[in-house]
């Protein structure tokens, strides 16, 4: 249980509740009303939220074991060096499309609009700081030997087994790409696109 990050995890969904919950105090103490259409607001962040922790943890993995050994603060800056603008440009934009939404005669819209934003950015905040501070003291944890839920537990002959090392979304991607670059693969998919564009359309067109 070493390789496990439990705690981790539960660390990633209170990042996320604890953004939800700043957001939701920033818009009520400047007077934004809650309506009923609000309560699905969360679903939205929570997904929202856990790609960004995907695209953080992600990104440690990979540059683990595709560069070279580097002290535990500079890779988690190199982490950040690359997810970070990656998280960040998603954020920033969603933060945007629903301010954007926001303007709009109809009150309820532009208060939910304004409570996904400024959620979203809470969330963003906390996620680039709270939880890169404890991904660090779990990947100490697993450095130590110690346990992924008795944290005080340590494993003293530990050895990491290979299969968790791989992963098969890296492996059936990377055979994906490979199988991209055919010409008649990349003629099927033209052929669907344009297929899938005329069925669009012709649907849009006969909406009633």
């Amino acid at each position: 249980f070493v390789e496990q990050r439990i705690w981790l995890s539960v660390i990633g969904i209170l990042s996320v509740v604890m953004g939800m919950i700043l957001g939701y105090g920033l818009c009520s103490l400047f007077g934004l009303f809650y309506s009923a259409a609000h309560t699905v607001i969360p679903f939205l962040l929570l997904g929202i939220g856990i790609d960004n922790i995907f695209v953080i943890t992600q990104t440690f993995n990979t540059l683990e074991t595709t560069s070279t050994p580097l002290p535990l603060a500079e890779r988690f800056g190199q982490t950040m060096k690359h997810a970070g603008v990656a998280v960040s440009v998603t954020t920033f934009t969603d933060v945007i499309a629903f301010f954007v939404g926001s303007n709009t005669l109809l009150p309820g819209l532009e208060s939910f609009c304004i409570y996904a934003a400024v959620a979203i950015f809470c969330i963003y905040a906390l996620q680039v700081t709270h939880f890169v501070a404890w991904f660090s003291l779990d990947v100490r944890r697993q450095n130590a030997h110690r346990d992924g839920c008795l944290c005080c537990y340590t494993h003293k002959n530990f050895k990491s087994y290979d299969f968790s090392k791989g992963s098969l979304l890296n492996k059936a991607f990377a055979y994906i790409g490979v199988l991209i670059t055919k010409k008649a693969v990349q003629a099927v998919i033209l052929l669907m696109t344009g297929g899938f564009l005329v069925g669009g359309v012709w649907g849009a067109l006969n909406l009633r």
